[in-house]
């Protein structure tokens, strides 16, 4: 994720899917995690010229092509991404 505006507020959002889990970590180490089945969201502060990856991970359900869709907000733009991911054994 790009930012060319000012100092924004982002909220990325993984959506929701069958075709995977998400993994969540539930403490700072990152020995604790649960698995779940519902829309991820962060919400980064974000600096002009500053790019930054967000990670969501996720563990899919089945071998072969799942869809990811990703979105990214803030007070004066958006955008989203759908992609196909192709899971292999």
């Amino acid at each position: 994720m790009f930012n060319c505006f000012c100092c924004l507020q982002v909220l990325v959002t993984l959506e929701k899917s069958e075709d995977f889990r998400n993994i969540i970590i539930t403490d700072a180490v990152g020995t604790q995690q649960k698995d779940a089945l519902h829309t991820l969201a962060k919400t980064l502060p974000k600096q002009p010229g500053e790019a930054t990856s967000v990670y969501f991970p996720i563990v899919p359900a089945e071998i072969g092509k799942i869809d990811i869709s990703v979105k990214a907000q803030s007070s004066v733009a958006a955008h989203g991404v759908k992609r196909k991911l192709l899971v292999e054994k």
